[in-house]
């Protein structure tokens, strides 16, 4: 007669998280460090034939990039100065969703940036390659349309 015998086995294992390390070098040898939630924007801000970056996060502002490459070939350097007077006081502000456009046809990027505080307006009130930022004061209309007020003008966006 054959004998049958049941065996059980139980192997206890520990998981323990992974620990990860970010190495931007690998994946952007463009020079642009990732952020959490990135979202980033291309427009050619200095009309120099090719797109500079500006790229929205979590984080507490937008950070611009010039092209100091081609069209074909870019290469990314970091310029702090060009968003400087919105982030003077040191507050961070919406950094999110950046958006540049001219919305008041004089022939320059102004700048809009929405996330969790709302949407903000900057009027740029220097010129294409100096801008200075003018915070403007946006009212809702309904829930997708936001209403500018302006001295003498009014602007739906």
């Amino acid at each position: 007669m054959k004998e049958k015998f049941l065996l059980f086995v139980f192997i206890h294992t520990t998981s323990f998280a992974q620990n990860w390390l970010k190495i931007d070098s690998i994946f952007n040898p463009s020079g642009v460090t990732v952020q959490n939630f990135s979202a980033p924007f291309f427009c050619d801000f200095d009309k120099d034939g090719d797109y500079d970056l500006f790229l929205g996060s979590t984080g507490n502002r937008v950070d611009y990039f010039k092209n100091i490459g081609s069209a074909t070939n870019p290469k990314f350097i970091q310029d702090t100065s060009l968003l400087s007077s919105i982030y003077s006081s040191g507050i961070g502000t919406n950094s999110y969703y950046p958006v540049l456009v001219d919305l008041d046809n004089d022939n320059d990027f102004d700048f809009l940036v929405g996330g969790f505080n709302g949407l903000l307006l900057y009027w740029n009130t220097g010129d294409g390659l100096s801008p200075f930022w003018q915070k403007i004061q946006l009212y809702s209309c309904k829930s997708t349309q936001w209403l500018v007020k302006i001295p003498n003008q009014s602007l739906l966006i």
